[in-house]
């Protein structure tokens, strides 16, 4: 019988690299990207087009992704969150937008300097241009709790779907931005999300700030979600949230679904080997605990 497929959205050369209180130079980041390839990685979050200033790590968003060109079997996305970022992105090679949209007003201001309305405005406006063109994502952040206002309503984050709904976007993605949310609130996150859209175009974005992460993962997997975003070797976090910690670590998740008799296509040693030449480029310690189990 044919293990069933689950689809992993690599996102550690972007939400991982974007709090690290050090540049990583590029040739290490195609270096890590084509490690990931070879264990398997079919899909990429590679980069932001957000000012350089901000993130200096993605000061090379075009660089990094135009150097990709030759992997054509991989697909290569960048998130976006205004109309530069936009520009910028189509002059690269970048196969699809993610956009963001908040949950929160107040994390909305920490994070792009505008209200949660202003960014809906941006979104309306620019995701028919980038569809023009490109694959769509919208990510809703902090869907599951705020570190500034506290829990987050699942209506609010219904709004938010609904109107993505409207967009006609190519795929939803709700991110636990804060690591706030439990297995409970999942189960019917996902019911909510399945009114609007097919379950094969959603994705869900898990931290593991409180240590539910993966737990989260087997939520919505029950539930009917085979596409979630993960990080190697547990790197992210976010500048603007007080104590934020690493997305579900690549290598956890595989191992995990893996060991439930489901097919990642992600080989486990290989992402090792990837997350180990990271470390030992930059001594900075990884969350995965199967990493440090084997390490």
């Amino acid at each position: 019988m044919k293990k069933e497929s689950i689809h992993i959205t690599e996102i550690g050369l972007r939400d991982g690299m974007q709090s690290l209180p050090f540049t990583l130079p590029t040739n290490l980041k195609i270096e890590l990207i084509e490690g990931l390839i070879d264990a398997g990685v079919k899909e990429f979050e590679a980069a932001s087009f957000v000012h350089p200033d901000i993130v200096p790590n993605m000061a090379d968003a075009e660089t990094l992704l135009n150097a990709l060109i030759e992997h054509t079997d991989t697909r290569f996305t960048a998130l976006v969150l205004n109309r530069k970022g936009i520009e910028r992105a189509m002059k690269t090679n970048v196969d699809g937008i993610n956009f963001l949209l908040y949950a929160s007003d107040t994390f909305a201001h920490k994070n792009s300097n505008k209200s949660a309305e202003a960014q809906i405005d941006e979104v309306k406006a620019l995701v028919p241009l980038a569809k023009s063109l490109k694959k769509v994502t919208v990510s809703i952040g902090v869907s599951f709790g705020c570190r500034y206002e506290g829990k987050i309503s699942i209506a609010k984050v219904e709004e938010l779907i609904q109107l993505c709904s409207e967009l006609q976007i190519d795929k939803l993605n709700i991110a636990d931005t804060t690591g706030m949310g439990y297995p409970d609130q999942v189960g019917k996150m996902v019911e909510v999300a399945q009114r609007y859209f097919h379950p094969t175009q959603i994705s869900f974005h898990f931290h593991n700030t409180e240590n539910r992460g993966y737990a989260n993962v087997y939520a919505a997997l029950q539930a009917g979600i085979r596409h979630f975003e993960t990080s190697f070797g547990g790197l992210g976090g976010c500048p603007f949230i007080p104590n934020a910690s690493g997305n579900v670590a690549t290598e956890d998740v595989v191992h995990m679904l893996e060991g439930m008799g489901y097919q990642t296509g992600i080989n486990l040693e290989k992402v090792m080997e990837t997350s180990k030449k990271f470390a030992d480029n930059t001594g900075w310690e990884l969350d995965s605990k199967i990493y440090q189990l084997k390490n």
